[in-house]
């Protein structure tokens, strides 16, 4: 280490770090090799940081772009992190000014994707490029790849049990999405590992993607590992009730689920089977009042009361799947059929909780603005071939638009429909 660096060093220990940063600074000139230049900027940083000189900073910065080809990175990107604690714009500025001096490190764009989240894709993407290519770092390009499966990309070869227990989250993720059922239940079985972690935040995120993936239509298999890993939530019951109302009526109870989770799965049995939505909870709810409307419709009574009524509160609803259902069905008798179209344009556009119901209510109603929300609402749920729908619409409505010469409008609707279709 050179005499100059010394005495800088000395300066910082003994006057402070403002007084550190200006001899920092003044040595820098005088230092002639890369490694000790580095050396300098990093020290230099460290007493702006210490002080909030967002000048000092911006300085370093600039200096640390003109640094010769050589690895550098570990000195710079513990204090990048450091920094975007506070100042994310400071700390995206200094991971480019890394890859404007190491553009063929992989490590130095996949810093910057961690900091900079607007662009993440596309500096993950690149740092997986250069990852792969001889000398490969496969461990880097593994992490790499959890952190794109987090965006919805899907790889198909890669060793989730090499992964850490959040990035392993992240390739699931994309498994569960995947059109093989195999590895549908291949995720699942990862997932039940996951339920056992000593983090309770990864055993909750387990949990819910267990959950989350059990609002979809499942195999056989499937629902047998979704039973598998609710089994040890500390609500099992509970979570066992509500997979048997996710499935459908064609599934049983389990014998020892308690009463008090099992009571709105009887009622809704009660309405379809019986016609009969049960005594009324004081004050009524909107779900209530819903399966009081669908009662009706079903015993092929007069529902233009229940209609009224829950015209009343939809304003101010959150929707579910009984409220969907309800105008839905409400549409196919003619006495209410009106109410219901009333009914589904305003939970077209309320805050909703329902995972199904959007898609067969768009199709039934005659309004094609309110059809249109409503699909919108489906895809915004999940719902099964939403996505393809508004993909379709998008795309013929792009057709018309280049057939009327509206190239402006037609190119953003194509561009739409492709992002629904392959992301």
């Amino acid at each position: 280490m050179s005499v100059a660096i010394a005495a800088a060093d000395v300066v910082a220990r003994n006057l402070g770090a403002r007084a550190g940063l200006a001899a920092y600074r003044g040595v820098l000139g005088s230092v002639s090799t890369p490694h000790e230049r580095a050396r300098v900027l990093g020290s230099a940083f460290d007493c702006a940081h210490a002080v909030h000189d967002a000048e000092g900073i911006r300085w370093v910065t600039a200096r640390w772009s003109e640094l010769p080809r050589g690895d550098f990175f570990a000195q710079l990107a513990p204090r990048a992190v450091r920094l975007y604690a506070h100042d994310r714009a400071a700390a995206r500025a200094l991971a480019h000014a890394e890859v404007a001096r190491a553009p063929e490190d992989a490590r130095a764009h996949y810093l910057l994707a961690r900091l900079d989240d607007e662009h993440a894709a596309r500096s993950l993407r690149r740092a997986l490029r250069l990852a792969e290519r001889p000398p490969s770092d496969a461990a880097l390009a593994t992490s790499i790849r959890a952190r794109l499966a987090r965006a919805g990309e899907s790889f198909e070869a890669i060793d989730v049990d090499a992964l850490q227990e959040r990035d392993r989250l992240a390739i699931l993720v994309s498994r569960l999405r995947s059109s093989s059922r195999y590895r549908r239940v291949a995720a699942l079985d990862a997932l039940i590992e996951l339920t056992h972690s000593s983090d309770s935040e990864v055993r909750a995120a387990a949990y819910a993607l267990g959950a989350r993936h059990a609002d979809g239509a499942l195999t056989s298999i499937e629902r047998d590992r979704v039973e598998t890993l609710i089994r040890t939530h500390p609500r099992a019951k509970a979570a066992r009730v509500a997979l048997v109302a996710r499935q459908g009526l064609e599934s049983s109870l389990p014998d020892d689920a308690d009463e008090e989770a099992v009571a709105p799965f009887r009622r809704a049995v009660a309405v379809l089977e019986r016609g009969t939505p049960g005594p009324a909870p004081n004050p009524p709810t909107d779900v209530w009042r819903a399966l009081r409307a669908i009662a009706a419709i079903r015993r092929g009574a007069p529902a233009g009361d229940a209609f009224d009524a829950l015209l009343d509160v939809a304003p101010h609803c959150v929707v579910t799947e009984p409220l969907l259902t309800a105008a839905w069905l409400g549409l196919g008798d003619p006495e209410i059929a009106m109410r219901a179209e009333q009914l589904a344009a305003i939970l077209s556009g309320r805050p909703s909780h329902a995972r199904h119901g959007y898609l067969r209510l768009s199709d039934a109603v005659g309004d094609p603005h309110v059809a249109e929300r409503l699909l919108r609402c489906a895809a915004a749920a999940g719902e099964a071939g939403a996505e393809e729908r508004l993909a379709e619409r998008e795309r013929a409505e792009a057709w018309a638009a280049f057939r009327r010469g509206d190239g402006e409008r037609a190119l953003p609707l194509l561009r739409a429909a492709r992002a629904r279709l392959i992301g």
